[in-house]
């Protein structure tokens, strides 16, 4: 096309034997020429004829060719690239944008994705899918700011916007330089589908760290964080991912009801995941139960540990019956989760303020509730959290299960429940519930309903107060409950 030396081409690629390539195969070509002499003297670049030619006018007698052939390799990504406005893709999930690329190319080393500008207008249309790779393996992709400037991503579907489908070894990594938190990741929708990220099809050994992660979904089933299910074949489920240093929280007024959710496949236990170091707050729906992180069924093995969950403003539940809880592990499969050195309390990331659950209906609040295995070598391990500056008022006068109010509850499995800190040494008030009716409710530090092995020990229990209105109100305050076991 260039019309002189050296010259250009393009390739028809559905001109050839076999079909289009996709990402990652190689294309072998040659290029042949004769001059003008009579007899023609044939040239080829590169490789040899099984018989020479007469004329460039090719028969199968001059095939297969030996020697060494030209060859590159289509769609093959390998380096750093940008993504934002005037970059290499402007969009990480639409139409051309980075996820699709990489699912219909081939990587032949690491990739570095630089967010240049905000990506404001995410459809979600595209998950990032497992890669092939070439000339090696084990490649990783990271995704970054391309400076210290706050970049936002985003966009407003009813659907999991950011999906690592069967994706490994991602890295979203909102620093720049090592510091820094640049990078907004938002699903504006409000709808039941939503999820802002989501781990699905054994997503393995991917990090999130250092980023804004917003959601406001309602559905019971979802959160800002999605743990998903792994499709029939797999064996591994959604596991030994991390999510660390992040914000997990609304977008705008608009609350999330879970913080994060997982709910995996049986024999594909979501396994081995880490929620560390992060601020989770905001989740909250007046007219249900909501979570800070909810373990549903078929995962385990999970560690959260330093961990920060608060309310920014008081909550007020409209519908009786409802259950609130921060971390909440219902599902007798989980075994060995620990949930270490986590903050649950206040209005704001320093654990001042106070978080506040108010109601004129009969909900019950409990902050750690536990329903897991009741194998002693699988127990779970509750230590060293600390659970106070929380207000919380109800018309429940519930006295089994988690009654009005329970700080950690477990109702069965094994655990160790061991150095939390429920209130504060001294003083009065850190916790207090307020329990408004003529029933009575009773409220707990600690409380085991199960019948497995549990040791509650070093546990310092103090500054909680109950009080309430009511003509026959005799509600009870018990430091540790155990009722059976």
């Amino acid at each position: 096309t260039t019309g002189s030396s050296p010259l250009s081409f393009t390739i028809d690629y559905s001109l050839l034997f076999g079909g289009t390539p996709t990402g990652g195969e190689a294309v072998e070509y040659f290029v042949v020429a004769q001059d003008l002499a009579s007899p023609a003297n044939i040239g080829i670049n590169n490789g040899d004829f099984a018989a020479m030619p007469s004329s460039v006018a090719l028969t199968s007698v001059a095939f297969p060719l030996t020697g060494t052939i030209n060859s590159y390799y289509i769609n093959v990504l390998n380096g750093t690239y940008t993504v934002g406005t005037g970059g290499d893709f402007t969009s990480l999930t639409n139409a051309g944008g980075l996820f699709q690329t990489i699912n219909t190319a081939s990587l032949s080393g690491n990739v570095i994705a630089e967010i240049t500008t905000d990506l404001t207008a995410e459809l979600g249309t595209h998950a990032l899918n497992q890669w092939i790779e070439i000339a090696g393996s084990g490649y990783t992709l990271t995704i970054r700011p391309s400076a210290a400037a706050t970049r936002t991503i985003s966009g407003n579907q009813n659907l999991e916007l950011f999906r690592l489908d069967g994706a490994d070894r991602v890295t979203i990594d909102g620093r720049f330089g090592g510091s820094g938190q640049y990078l907004i990741f938002a699903n504006t929708s409000t709808g039941a589908a939503s999820a802002t990220f989501s781990f699905l099809n054994e997503a393995t050994n991917n990090t999130i760290r250092y980023a804004f992660l917003r959601g406001s979904s309602t559905a019971t089933a979802k959160g800002v964080v999605l743990f998903g299910t792994s499709v029939a074949s797999g064996t591994l489920g959604n596991s030994n991912n991390t999510i660390e240093y992040c914000d997990i929280h609304q977008h705008a007024a608009a609350l999330p009801r879970n913080g994060i959710y997982s709910n995996g496949t049986a024999s594909k236990l979501n396994v081995n995941n880490m929620i560390s170091n992060n601020n989770i707050y905001n989740f909250f729906i007046a007219t249900g139960g909501s979570n800070g992180i909810a373990l549903a069924g078929n995962t385990s093995a999970w560690t959260i540990e330093n961990n920060k969950f608060y309310q920014e403003a008081p909550r007020t539940t409209t519908s009786a019956s409802t259950f609130h809880y921060v971390i909440n592990i219902n599902n007798t499969a989980n075994a060995s989760t620990v949930i270490r050195g986590n903050y649950i309390g206040g209005n704001a990331a320093n654990g001042t303020g106070t978080m506040t659950y108010t109601s004129a209906v009969g909900n019950q609040f409990a902050p750690i509730y536990l329903n897991t295995n009741g194998t002693t070598a699988n127990a779970v391990i509750v230590e060293n959290n600390t659970i106070t500056n929380i207000a919380f008022t109800t018309i429940s006068g519930a006295t089994s299960g988690i009654g009005p109010f329970t700080a950690i509850y477990q109702l069965a499995g094994a655990s160790r429940i061991i150095g939390n800190t429920i209130g504060t040494a001294t003083g009065n008030g850190a916790i207090t519930v307020t329990v408004n009716t003529n029933a009575n409710g009773v409220a707990n530090a600690i409380r085991y309903d199960g019948t497995s092995t549990v040791k509650i020990e070093n546990n310092s229990i103090g500054s909680y107060t109950l009080n309430g209105t009511g003509t026959n109100n005799g509600s009870n305050l018990y430091a540790i409950n155990v009722t059976t076991g």
